[in-house]
């Protein structure tokens, strides 16, 4: 980074964030620096398809929360400057780019179709959304490729309101791998918080019971994001389909690159950061870029604090 500084093009932020395209006010490229740590955190304003047309190395995991096309930024839900759900707007970051319901199919297709060009062979697509998106992105998944391995249903602490039907009460969690579904080259980590078989071994179900993944509320007074995840949800999946760096059967090699083309309120990041893997997200809002970066360096330069999301349980000794 120094080096890029004395040829102009990377500029010093704060402790550990550098502008390496754009300016401090609308960076369009972003690396967190942080000693003692050779893995990469990167971040950069560009939409899906750009940022995994553009990655120099393959990812080991594709782990992300797209847009559901619900009709946020229409006037008609929390863009309008009203309390919903009790929620203050004034602290809500700005810029949410959601998808028409008409064009969703396929700006599905076309995401999944260069997530599954960018994964490793034996690499994950692993995609969060409510119920009624899962079938699109498994269906575009599936129509590039990509082999189905689960689909997990994790509870909702809050039920989303619905007239004459049953109210979504759980996130849907599309597990895709590039290549066969017991091949040696696919990771797969139990995560270590979840519940064990009475023999001790692991055990673990696809279905995550409400509250267990805790809720992504803000402290009062905090800023937070439209649409954060619980920081337990995203920190299981990446234990489980990542390895941090090198092992007996690894000599050497680095740790695993998670990619985040709609990064958001940046808790895959965060995760990512704890596990202590490589990390590469985009988004088309630079406000959640620079959310994002303000999350991590938090945690950066004050390794009890949490920014953001906080109330949950312990995961792993952290304040998750």
């Amino acid at each position: 980074m120094q080096t890029l500084r004395r040829q102009g093009r990377a500029r010093r932020v704060e402790a550990g964030v550098w502008v390496v395209e754009g300016t401090p006010g609308r960076a369009r490229r972003v690396a967190l620096v942080a000693g003692g740590r050779s893995d990469r955190f990167e971040l950069r304003l560009a939409s899906a398809v750009e940022l995994l047309d553009s990655m120099d190395e393959p990812a080991d995991l594709i782990l992300t929360d797209p847009p559901y096309g619900l009709g946020v930024g229409s006037g008609a839900r929390h863009d309008t400057g009203q309390r919903v759900y009790g929620r203050d707007h004034a602290r809500v970051v700005a810029g949410y780019a959601d998808v028409p319901t008409t064009e969703y199919r396929d700006f599905t297709s076309s995401w999944v179709a260069a997530a599954a060009s960018a994964l490793r062979p034996g690499g994950h697509l692993v995609v969060i959304t409510g119920p009624q998106q899962a079938a699109w992105v498994q269906i575009a998944a599936e129509d590039v490729g990509l082999t189905y391995v689960n689909s997990l249903a994790v509870g909702r602490v809050f039920p989303l309101y619905t007239k004459r039907r049953f109210a979504h009460s759980h996130w849907r969690v599309t597990v895709m791998a590039a290549g066969m579904l017991y091949s040696s080259a696919r990771v797969f980590n139990p995560p270590s918080d979840l519940p064990k078989a009475r023999s001790g071994r692991d055990y673990p179900l696809d279905l995550w019971p409400t509250g267990d993944v805790g809720r992504a509320d803000a402290q009062p007074g905090q800023v937070r994001y439209p649409n954060s995840l619980p920081i337990r949800f995203a920190a299981r999946l990446v234990e489980a389909f990542t390895r941090p760096g090198e092992s007996a059967d690894r000599p050497g090699a680095e740790p695993d690159l998670v990619v985040d083309p709609f990064v958001g309120g940046g808790t895959v990041a965060l995760a990512a950061w704890l596990r202590g893997v490589r990390f590469l997200g985009g988004d088309v809002n630079p406000n959640a870029l620079a959310f994002t970066c303000a999350r991590v360096t938090r945690r950066l330069l004050d390794p009890v604090a949490l920014p953001g999301p906080l109330g949950t349980p312990a995961l792993g000794g952290l304040s998750a």
